[in-house]
């Protein structure tokens, strides 16, 4: 497998297989250090006067779409390749946009 498609499928499947269930991953560092990056390096703005829009591409199940759409004045979508992280985390609390 190249890491497509066909990869994460599998590999969320045997996630689910084994445990029952998916959880949140975030490579490198967690979900919260990387919205404190976005936020410090003004990738997110600091403060807004209109709604913001980030698009969060092969977001997986990673945890930093739902916190940063807490944020009321961000307007957040997600997207992965694989249907079956973006049908889990579409049950997530807030909920926000998830495409594959």
């Amino acid at each position: 497998m190249d890491g497509g498609r066909d990869y994460w499928e599998s590999y969320y499947s045997r996630s689910i297989a084994r445990r029952g269930d998916l959880r949140n991953e975030d490579c490198y560092c967690s979900s919260s250090e990387l919205e404190c990056f976005l936020r410090a390096t003004g990738f997110v703005p600091a403060t807004l006067e209109a709604r913001f829009h980030i698009l969060v591409v092969g977001s997986g199940t990673s945890r930093l779409p739902q916190q940063l759409a807490a944020d009321p004045a961000l307007d957040v979508s997600a997207m992965d390749m694989s249907e079956t992280a973006v049908s889990w985390m579409r049950r997530g609390d807030p909920p926000g946009t998830w495409d594959i």
